[in-house]
């Protein structure tokens, strides 16, 4: 007999490593070489030293069959992986073997697993089980999976629950990060997503996405008719994400009581006269700056953009996270003058704690799109609708424009849809690179900006 080897996850990274001594002692499962712990709560099967949580087997009728929950790494949610702890004895079907678990474990991030990790056994066992059943009733399958709707978003994540389970009477769980690390766990869960619906201030990962097969192109919402002009303008041709606002990436704000002469084009932020007194977020990081740096590659051309930015780092451009600290370092004194979002900037204009005005080039700012999407392999595609449907409505838009205070500051993308009197003045111009561009070209533009930062 082969003893089962319990497969701890760090960081999406697999060793067959024994953790038992932190779990306390563990009961044995009915193999009796089988050391696995079982039927253990979460209080009780906390491992200190991985930050695991150990669940009881749910593929099949033994325990042999154990899932691990990982923490994610900041924490503000949780990262299912089914690891199998090798075991000669067969799967019973009887107790709930890979045929009953195969709709839930799709979808189910305490239930989902990758093929991957599945012995040669249960390859073959679980094909051919399933191929027996194809012509049993499909009705599961028609209908949502049970749970709320999760939502992975860099925007509104403070607003939406109470509003949208108010109006829809369907639960959500809000899962809010920066949007690189949005962007990082993505990629992490492709094999076995956690997420349902994605809102992304940023079109272009949005189209990358797309690309990827990760988003539902499928959806067909029925409020899409309600798109207003700058929204159908936006919208893929995919139909994998709908656009649901419009802000700047990146305008200028400057203290007027520490700039005497300000800016009038971007170009003039390479003026000596303000040397070292001047920031940005870093579009690496922070998901609105990528679309400002890639306006300027897409409309100067390579040489021509690296040259500006060569000017401005030359000039003492320095570069924060995220815009947040940009706003903080402007509100502070730390830099006098910022390329930073439309939302902060007029945020921190309106807030009146200390004086900060906005200018917004004549030439235009580089804009971002805010969209939606559903995953492509999601369960529970009926919520998932409902939830861009109720996004892609003029009350919708208003109240985020009202409550989401910073993040409200966006141009409608809906018909009907209101516009602040606190953000940009009607008519002002966006100018937003082509999404196959700046997919294209992301990886060059971002490892360029980050070498000469470095210099």
């Amino acid at each position: 007999m082969r003893a089962c080897g319990f497969w701890q996850t760090n960081w999406g990274i697999s060793s067959r490593r024994p953790c038992f001594r932190t779990w306390g002692p563990p009961t044995r499962c009915r193999a009796s070489h089988c050391r696995a712990p079982r039927a253990l709560s979460r209080e009780q099967g906390r491992c200190a030293r991985r930050k695991l949580l150990m669940r009881p087997g749910i593929l099949c009728g033994h325990p042999d069959l154990a899932q691990v929950v990982s923490h994610n790494w900041n924490g503000l949610s949780r990262k299912a992986e089914t690891r199998l702890l090798h075991c000669c004895h067969p799967v019973s079907l009887a107790r709930g073997g890979p045929v009953t678990q195969a709709v839930a474990r799709q979808s189910d991030p305490l239930t989902a697993e990758r093929d991957s990790d599945m012995t040669p056994f249960l390859k073959a066992f679980g094909v051919a089980a399933l191929t027996a059943t194809a012509t049993l009733p499909q009705l599961a399958a028609a209908q949502d999976l049970p749970g709320p709707l999760v939502l992975y978003t860099n925007d509104f994540e403070g607003v939406i629950t109470e509003r949208f389970e108010a109006d829809t009477g369907r639960q959500i769980d809000v899962v809010q990060m920066s949007g690189g690390e949005l962007l990082a766990r993505i990629a992490a869960e492709t094999a076995n997503p956690q997420w349902d619906v994605l809102i992304f201030n940023g079109s272009y990962s949005l189209h990358a996405l797309d690309a990827q097969g990760q988003l539902k192109r499928d959806l067909e919402p029925a409020n899409l008719g309600a798109l207003n002009e700058t929204g159908q303008g936006f919208l893929p041709e995919s139909r994998g994400w709908f656009p649901i606002g419009l802000t700047a990436s990146c305008v200028m704000a400057y203290r007027p009581d520490l700039v005497e002469t300000p800016p009038a084009t971007f170009a003039d932020l390479a003026d000596p006269r303000f040397n070292g007194a001047f920031g940005m977020a870093d579009p690496a990081v922070a998901a609105p700056a990528y679309p400002c740096v890639a306006q300027f590659f897409h409309s100067m051309g390579q040489e021509g953009a690296e040259a500006l930015f060569t000017q401005y780092f030359d000039n003492g451009l320095r570069v924060f996270r995220t815009n947040g600290p940009v706003g903080r370092a402007l509100s502070a004194g730390e830099i006098s003058l910022a390329l930073i979002t439309s939302q902060v900037a007029y945020s921190l204009k309106a807030a009146g704690e200390v004086p900060v005005e906005v200018i917004w080039p004549a030439e235009g700012a580089p804009g971002a799109v805010r969209g939606v999407a559903a995953q492509a392999a999601t369960g529970r595609p009926d919520a998932a609708r409902a939830f861009v449907d109720w996004l892609l409505t003029a009350e919708t838009q208003a109240y985020l424009q009202e409550a989401a205070g910073p993040d409200g500051l966006f141009e409608p993308t809906v018909t009907g849809g209101p516009r602040r009197a606190d953000g940009p003045a009607e008519g002002a111009v966006y100018r937003v690179a082509p999404d196959d561009f700046a997919v294209a070209e992301e990886a060059a533009i971002k490892s360029w900006f980050a070498d000469r930062a470095l210099q």
